[in-house]
C-alpha cells in the first residue's frame, strides 16, 4: 500500500525565464488535492502572459518544506509540458505515489513554473482537416500507404493488404530533451495488423519495412514506442504489448502487455496514445491509463526527428492516425 500525506496548502507559484523585452507569465489561484485513497494529486491554476505566449508548464516537488526544489514531477498528465494555453482553469494530475512511492510527510510543497522564454521552440501539431505535404517526409511500400484520407480528415498509414508499410515524419527536428506527444489512432480491417510505433530519431529516411519490424530498423537511430497488435501468446513476441526500443526493434528495453489485453485496440474504434519524455524519464498512456514507464539510461538527444509508421504482415488491417500534438524542450 502507498502511504502518502501532501501539505497542499503550501504551494508555490510563480512564472519565469522570459524571453528579452518579455512580460514574465503569472501563475495564480494554485489548488491541489489528494484523491481519496489514491496518489493522485489533482492540481489546477490560472494561467496569464499578457504576450499570449504558449508557455511551458513544469511542476515540481519539495521534500523539505519548501526550501528546495530539486525534484520534478514526472509522471503528470494534463496542462504541462509545452504548448499549454494561457487562461483560467488549467488543470494536471500527477501521481505522486508513482515518482515518490512509499513516502510519507508534511512537508511536501508543490510548485508550477511557467517559462515563456522559448525553451518550447518547435513542434507538431495536425488534425489532418487538410492536409499540407509539403512538412512532411512519406514513405509508403506502395501509393495507397501514408496518404491523406480526405473523406474522414485523417491520415492513413495502411491499408487492408498483407505485407505493406506506411510512414509520416515530420520534415523538421524538433526539441527531443523533453516533450510530450499525443496522438488518436484507428486499426480496423480483415484480422490485426502488426502494429503501429511512434519514434523520435537522428535518421527519417532509413527504408521502409514491412511486418514484425514495425519500420523500426535497426539503421534508424533513436527511441521508438511499440504498439504491437499481433495478439496471442505468453510473451511479448506473441502477444499484444507495448514497448520502448532503442536504434531498432531488437533492442528492447522496457515492455508491457497492453492494459485491455490482446485485441483490446484493433477494433475498429479511436483509442489514444501519449508519450511523455523528461530528460529520459518516459511514461506512455493508452486511452489515458498508463501502461509503461520507463529511464532511459544515458539519454542525450536535444533534438530528433518525430515520425508515426504502421505495418502489416501475414495479417492485414487499415490503420489511421489522427489529433498529431509534439512538442518539447531542448
Amino acid at each position: 500500500m502507498n502511504k502518502m500525506v501532501l501539505l497542499l496548502g503550501l504551494l508555490l507559484v510563480f512564472g519565469f525565464q522570459s524571453s528579452e523585452g518579455n512580460t514574465p507569465p503569472e501563475v495564480t489561484n494554485v489548488l491541489a488535492a489528494q484523491q481519496a485513497h489514491t496518489g493522485l494529486v489533482d492540481i489546477t491554476y490560472d494561467l496569464n502572459d499578457i504576450e499570449s505566449d504558449s508557455l511551458f508548464i513544469t511542476l515540481l516537488y519539495s521534500l523539505d518544506g519548501g526550501a528546495s526544489f530539486e525534484n520534478e514531477c514526472i509522471t503528470v498528465w494534463g496542462d504541462v509540458g509545452s504548448g499549454v494555453p494561457t487562461g483560467p482553469g488549467r488543470t494536471a494530475t500527477w501521481d505522486a505515489a508513482t515518482d515518490v512511492p512509499d513516502y510519507q510527510s508534511e512537508d511536501f510543497v508543490i510548485r508550477v513554473y511557467a517559462d515563456d522564454s522559448g525553451g518550447s521552440a518547435g513542434s507538431w501539431i495536425d488534425d489532418f482537416t487538410s492536409f499540407n505535404e509539403a512538412q512532411y517526409m512519406l514513405f509508403g511500400t506502395d501509393e495507397n500507404c501514408a496518404i491523406w484520407d480526405q473523406a474522414s480528415q485523417a491520415f492513413r498509414l495502411v491499408y487492408d493488404q498483407i505485407w505493406v508499410g506506411g510512414r509520416i515524419v515530420f520534415d523538421e527536428m524538433l526539441p527531443s530533451t523533453s516533450f510530450v506527444a499525443s496522438f488518436d489512432f484507428k486499426v480496423a480491417g480483415t484480422h490485426n495488423s502488426d502494429g503501429l510505433i511512434f519514434v523520435w530519431t537522428l535518421v527519417p529516411d532509413s527504408p521502409i519495412g514491412i511486418g514484425g519490424s514495425l519500420d523500426w530498423n535497426v539503421d534508424a537511430q533513436g527511441f521508438g514506442v511499440e504498439i504491437d497488435f499481433y495478439g496471442g501468446g505468453n510473451d511479448p513476441t506473441y502477444s499484444d504489448h507495448v514497448s520502448l526500443g532503442r536504434d531498432g526493434i531488437n533492442n528492447i528495453e522496457a515492455w508491457a502487455y497492453l492494459p485491455g489485453g490482446d485485441y483490446s485496440l484493433d477494433d475498429g474504434n479511436w483509442h489514444s496514445l501519449q508519450v511523455m519524455n523528461t530528460s529520459g524519464n518516459l511514461v506512455v498512456f493508452i486511452d489515458d491509463v498508463q501502461a509503461l514507464s520507463h529511464q532511459i539510461l544515458d539519454y542525450n538527444m536535444p533534438e530528433a526527428y518525430f515520425r508515426i509508421s504502421a505495418t502489416t504482415g501475414t495479417f492485414s488491417g487499415n490503420v489511421w492516425i489522427d489529433n498529431v500534438n509534439v512538442s518539447g524542450s531542448r
